[in-house]
């Protein structure tokens, strides 16, 4: 075929060299760059004519179709299906539409265990204020997860709106007796988190310790399970668990939703420490799923640490030892679920 190839090409130059005005135009030129060399008045086509398409920059990646909301998080009340109330407080991305973080604390604070990540996440420190920041927590276990001056960068351009929240009988939502409370409440926020003004419903993920771990595969499943049904709008793309247990549920464990999520192609990433009671084997149980799906990586930490400990900027994964603190990793999940650019360079 070549040698049939070079023959044309060798007979077309031997024709064109009849004629003073020819003009040579590369084979992979585009259809507008052609027709002016079959004008005589028009010169040849120039190197503009044939450049190729710039890859999406990160001006375009995170481009506001519409006018942002304000920086100042919001107090929210999520309903949940059983007719109960959660406490929350969104905080509105720069962007608008949105992805949308929901944070799902563990059983040893609340919702104030995310006040520094979230609007970490916000990323616009030059709009808040302190006074608009929910208080440092008076009674809950402190750690530098409440200390922003680690948290690694995140490229200027990238917002996230952050959705947090108190599960049932914990810090500003009160306890009230229902069958798998928890389960539902994780639910309830990731279905809320996509009807939010300034959300992008098809760009939600979640991320939890302990409890709020389990909670953050399930809500997603769940969640992605009513949009299957016609009962949700929306997809949640993946989800983050710090110390996972199987303590929300007995309908399904950890591994079945993580399962049923990554054959979706839906992002799941497990952190937890070796000797940490059963959360090491439920993350170790994602090693096992189907070798087509590498969308589910569970991370080993060394000791017991536990839920939040985790999030330390001296603590790193022992396997995969890649030299990255919980919240380094959580960028990385960012990047993978949502296929946008989060950390900085």
């Amino acid at each position: 075929m070549r040698r049939y190839l070079i023959l044309l090409v060798t007979l077309a130059l031997a024709l064109s060299a009849c004629s003073p005005q020819a003009t040579e135009v590369p084979s992979d030129a585009p259809i507008q760059a052609e027709e002016s060399a079959t004008s005589e008045s028009e010169p040849a086509a120039t190197g503009a004519a044939t450049e190729t398409a710039e890859p999406e920059s990160l001006d375009t990646a995170w481009l506001s179709q519409d006018p942002p909301l304000e920086a100042a998080p919001q107090e929210v009340e999520i309903p949940t299906a059983d007719g109960r109330t959660l406490a929350g407080m969104y905080y509105p991305s720069k962007v608008n539409p949105a992805p949308i973080v929901v944070l799902m604390h563990w059983a040893g604070g609340d919702m104030r265990d995310w006040v520094a990540i979230a609007p970490w996440l916000q990323n616009r420190p030059d709009e808040l204020s302190l006074a608009s920041r929910l208080a440092r927590p008076a009674v809950q276990i402190d750690g530098p997860w409440l200390d922003p001056s680690w948290f690694p960068a995140i490229t200027p351009e990238a917002s996230f709106g952050a959705l947090i929240f108190d599960y049932n009988g914990f810090g500003q939502t009160p306890y009230a007796a229902a069958d798998d409370s928890l389960l539902q409440d994780s639910l309830a926020a990731v279905t809320f988190a996509s009807t939010l003004e300034g959300a992008d419903p098809n760009m939600i993920v979640a991320a939890g310790a302990s409890i709020g771990a389990d909670g953050a595969v399930d809500g997603c499943y769940l969640f992605n399970e009513a949009v299957a049904a016609g009962e949700a709008q929306g997809q949640c793309l993946g989800a983050l668990s710090l110390s996972p247990g199987n303590f929300l549920t007995g309908q399904f464990t950890y591994t079945k939703a993580t399962q049923t999520l990554t054959e979706s192609e839906v992002v799941v990433y497990c952190l937890a420490a070796e000797d940490d009671g059963e959360a090491w084997d439920v993350c170790e149980e994602l090693e096992n799923l189907p070798s087509y799906r590498i969308d589910a990586i569970p991370f080993e930490y060394a000791g017991d640490l536990h839920g939040m400990m985790l999030v330390d900027p001296e603590i790193n994964p022992i396997d995969p030892a890649n030299g990255l603190n919980a919240l380094q990793i959580f960028l990385e999940f960012l990047e993978a679920a949502t296929q946008l650019p989060v950390a900085a360079e």
